[in-house]
Order: C-alpha cells, then structure tokens, then sequence
C-alpha cells in the first residue's frame, strides 16, 4: 500500500470525509475541467473571435490539453481544431504541431477525430489545410485500425473530388 502525501490542510479534510464522497468529488471537478476545454475550445473556434491573438498565453494553455492524460479532454480539443482551422487560418501553425502527435495518439478514437477534423476543413476550402496536415491524413491510410484507415482514404477521396 502507497503512502499519500498530502499538502498542508488537506489531510484533515480528508479524513473527515469517506472515500465514495472524496471519489464523487474529483469526478465533479474532472468534468469541470472538461466543460471548461469544451467552452475555451468554443472562444477560440468562434468566428470572430480574436481571443488567440490577444491573449497568448491563454491560447497556449489551450493547446496544451491536447496533451492531456484524460481521453475525452484530447478528444474535445480534436474535435474543436477543425473549427479553429475553418475561422482562424493564422492559427493552422499552432494547431498543426498538436494535430501531428494526437494523429499518432494510442486511441482509436482520437486518431479517427483528428482525420475528420482536418477533412472538415480541407472539404469547406482546400487552402485552410496545409501540406502537413493532409500528410497527416495519408499516414492514417496506413493505420492499424480499418475505422481510422477507412475515414483517412474516404476523406481523402472527398478531398480529392471537390
């Protein structure tokens, strides 16, 4: 058994509450986390939103939940980079770096939103995409999974045919 390590005052509040409370609670404040990405994510996805440009570091903070250890925060950051791309071209740079390592992320999931991101804003205007980011699409042709094979070729396809 783990010896915890607890910071000043917590200690006691811990011991006077029982374990299924103190679970219930960090659930509570994993979805808060959760429901900030997906508001943060609207902000800077939204048309005329320049909150990237005014405020850097918030915008840094953002890009870094990409790399965030819990699945679902990754994958609502995937599913908010096509909005980015589509409104905010002059963040493609940025996003591209975080959409290149989620495209070789272990979940299936994550893998698969990341295409279709990325096909959601080459299909609305070729131009917002940049080479590196279809290159990303075809590495996933090449994916383990037949799901995240299946939606890189057909959106490349789609790609290809508008």
């Amino acid at each position: 058994d783990a010896k915890i390590t607890y910071p000043p005052g917590v200690k006691e509040i811990s011991d006077k509450i029982s374990k299924e409370e103190m679970v219930r609670r960090l659930k509570m404040v994993v979805k808060t986390f959760m429901d900030m990405d997906q508001d943060s994510a609207k902000m800077f996805g939204a048309k005329d939103s320049e909150l990237a440009s005014q405020n850097k570091p918030l915008w840094q903070c953002y890009l870094g939940r990409f790399n965030d250890i819990h699945v679902p925060i990754r994958l609502e950051c995937v599913k908010f980079a096509s909005h980015c791309l589509m409104n905010h071209p002059d963040l493609a740079k940025d996003l591209t770096d975080y959409l290149k390592v989620r495209s070789h992320d272990p979940e299936e999931a994550i893998r698969h939103d990341v295409i279709m991101s990325i096909v959601t804003a080459a299909k609305k205007d070729l131009l917002l995409v940049n080479d590196h980011l279809l290159n990303f699409v075809r590495e996933r042709t090449l994916d383990k999974r037949w799901r995240v094979r299946k939606e890189a070729m057909m959106g490349l396809a789609q790609i290809y045919k508008k």
